[in-house]
């Protein structure tokens, strides 16, 4: 019996010589990552979220910056819709798929959240209003009107059309607009 304990004791002994303390740890990992100073030169944090249901996402988006300047964007990405765009003859009266991606940043002075039904249900307004010769129509509609919404300072939209008459392979004509309250 006394053996098998100088056994243990010699075995475990070592381990308690090589235990490190919490405050040991946390050196070391400071360290690897560059020490103290570089953990504090850090100036921006970003986070982001999704929201998926059926074929729809919505994406969350939080950029915080030093000192004080924060921006977060909402988007809403994949939206389907059919829509009566395109220069041809029968694209004026045969409404055809368009696909939408539309991401909107808040001001700074933004109290409330952005409402994400609303933004769905003025690009589904845009998408259903006539017809529009040109993607490039469609998305500035769709870019004036978002603007138009309280505490939205920018927007990005991308506009897909992908059964596109073309001699040739495609997979969409998309157009994007990007467009700030100021422009």
């Amino acid at each position: 019996m006394r053996s098998l304990s100088i056994a243990i004791l010699g075995i475990v002994w070592p381990m308690l010589l090589q235990a490190q303390t919490a405050e040991e740890l946390v050196s070391k990992n400071l360290q690897a990552r560059g020490g103290m100073d570089k953990i504090k030169a850090i100036t921006t944090l970003r986070m982001s979220g999704r929201l998926q249901q059926g074929g729809f996402t919505a994406q969350f988006s939080s950029t915080a910056m030093a000192p004080n300047l924060a921006r977060q964007a909402v988007t809403l990405q994949g939206m389907r819709f059919h829509a009566r765009v395109g220069v041809l003859a029968h694209e004026a009266t045969l409404p055809q798929p368009i696909e939408v991606d539309l991401t909107v940043w808040r001001s700074d002075e933004a109290e409330a959240v952005i409402d994400y039904r609303l933004l769905y249900d003025l690009v589904q307004r845009a998408a259903g209003t006539g017809h529009t010769p040109y993607l490039e129509q469609l998305a500035d509609r769709i870019v004036t009107d978002a603007l138009g919404v309280a505490g939205v300072a920018t927007v990005r939209v991308a506009v897909r059309k992908p059964h596109v008459m073309l001699p040739g392979p495609l997979a969409y004509a998309e157009v994007v607009q990007e467009r700030t309250r100021d422009d």
